[in-house]
């Protein structure tokens, strides 16, 4: 992916988080529901999208280990108690909302996308997440043998769609500054064991790995590069430091 590609995928995250600035300003709820729901689409509800997530997850848990009716039956409504807790919230948010759309301008503009912002990140990390009450009823309604299943199950997982993303980004490398086969190599043993990613299915997981990297102690990297190769890398290097917050905002990332 070139450098152009790179800025454009940000400049686009940018565009979409506050468009209202193209729209005079001339915003409403719907508007204000895609600032959270950025998935959502044509006329779904937010509620059915959220549904949708949470038949996804037990379906995903089910891949891991067999559940039995009962177990997933108190997994479901656990899920639909985190989808009400979330809608409650965005019910505020929208209300908050309502008292700054009639005289939104360039100074409050902002003010009303951050009543968006917090939302968008709890879905982006996922409303399903380890803190859910869906994950704590997981936790109390497996038995010892599935738990462990399951855990052995997630780690495999995510470490092979932390080797996807690593393969990504290394392929992304090898076309950008025409590395050698001995050199994609090298580059994926340097990142195959040492990356760790939050969230390895992410969309936005290569540009986690990208990110990580500028983590990396320099010359771990340096010996593999001739200097052409180094100058342009240290580029691609600096954009994944400035894709930090948008990063974060995706849930890919711990916002230290």
């Amino acid at each position: 992916m070139s450098r152009r590609s790179l800025l454009t995928i940000a400049w686009c995250v940018v565009w979409m988080a506050i468009p209202a600035q193209a729209q005079n300003l001339q915003i409403g709820m719907d508007q204000f529901d895609r600032w959270i729901f950025q998935g959502l689409n044509g006329n779904q509800k937010p509620e059915d999208m959220l549904e949708s997530r949470m038949y996804m997850e037990i379906e995903r848990l089910e891949l891991s280990t067999s559940l039995t009716e009962q177990q997933r039956a108190k997994m479901r409504l656990a899920g639909q108690g985190d989808i009400k807790r979330f809608m409650d919230d965005v019910q505020q948010a929208r209300r908050d909302f309502l008292d700054l759309a009639d005289n939104l301008n360039q100074n409050n503009l902002n003010e009303a996308y951050q009543l968006a912002l917090p939302l968008q990140k709890r879905l982006n990390q996922g409303l399903f997440s380890d803190e859910s009450l869906l994950k704590k009823v997981a936790r109390g309604t497996i038995n010892k043998a599935q738990a462990d299943e399951l855990r052995k199950r997630e780690a495999q997982l995510n470490a092979r769609r932390t080797q996807i993303a690593i393969a990504n980004f290394v392929a992304m490398m090898g076309r950008q500054l025409a590395l050698t086969a001995a050199q994609r190599q090298q580059l994926q043993d340097l990142l195959d064991g040492t990356i760790e990613l939050k969230d390895p299915s992410s969309p936005y997981a290569m540009y986690a790995v990208m990110y990580r990297l500028t983590e990396m102690p320099a010359e771990r990297y340096e010996k593999l590069l001739d200097a052409p190769q180094l100058k342009a890398f240290e580029t691609v290097l600096q954009q994944g430091k400035n894709m930090r917050a948008t990063l974060v905002r995706q849930g890919v990332l711990e916002d230290e």
